[in-house]
């Protein structure tokens, strides 16, 4: 690094003809250094005029490593083919190995983005209200620092909203109804989604 300090450092051994050139690949690990400039040292043992060996600076190449990667974006919650009510909560976890998190939005359908509030991290969340009954999708979109964005999934998870109360519907009597004779009551639960229904006569199944 342009600190001075040396980060990484690859040694070979080849013997070179007078004016002869060969290609030498070499690669650095970078996933633990920082971001910044750097200073690529191209240096070689030789024979000076004394018969000594000594470290000759070749060539040198300043750099500079930056963050490339989008941050890595997962949906938490909801799950895929949730059924949901018109009030919900949203959670994704977003992280990025160099760069810090700028914006993370939630993405409904086709309506703008809603902003997602940090969390521990690495968690994200967003409360949902009042949203239309049917099928919906969801992606959370994430920026980096650097500008680099990614949105997940790549399609969107489908939900299904039914935020509306069943409708119940009575035959066969009449409130404040008096009879001598047996009496047949028609309940009609509807619903788009219906889960369990019990009929109660003075609060008792």
């Amino acid at each position: 690094q342009t600190s001075g300090q040396t980060m990484a450092q690859i040694q070979w051994t080849r013997a070179y003809a007078p004016a002869a050139s060969v290609p030498q690949s070499y690669q650095f690990a970078s996933g633990a250094l920082s971001l910044g400039d750097y200073l690529l040292v191209l240096e070689a043992r030789l024979t000076d005029a004394g018969g000594q060996q000594v470290w000759t600076v070749i060539a040198q190449e300043a750099i500079a490593l930056a963050d490339l990667s989008p941050p890595e974006v997962h949906l938490v919650r909801p799950a895929a083919g949730a059924l949901l009510p018109a009030d919900f909560p949203v959670e994704a976890d977003v992280s990025d190995l160099y760069s810090s998190i700028d914006i993370v939005d939630l993405l409904l359908d086709q309506q703008p983005p809603a902003a997602m509030a940090s969390g521990p991290a690495p968690r994200y969340a967003a409360q949902l209200s009042g949203i239309a009954d049917g099928l919906h999708g969801i992606r959370v979109r994430a920026r980096d620092s650097t500008g680099h964005e990614r949105t997940e999934p790549s399609t969107a998870r489908a939900i299904t909203v039914d935020g509306t109360a069943p409708q119940i519907t009575i035959a066969g009597i009449a409130d404040g109804q008096l009879s001598n004779q047996p009496l047949v009551a028609m309940v009609t639960v509807t619903d788009e989604h219906p889960a369990s229904t019990e009929v109660l006569l003075d609060g008792s199944v």
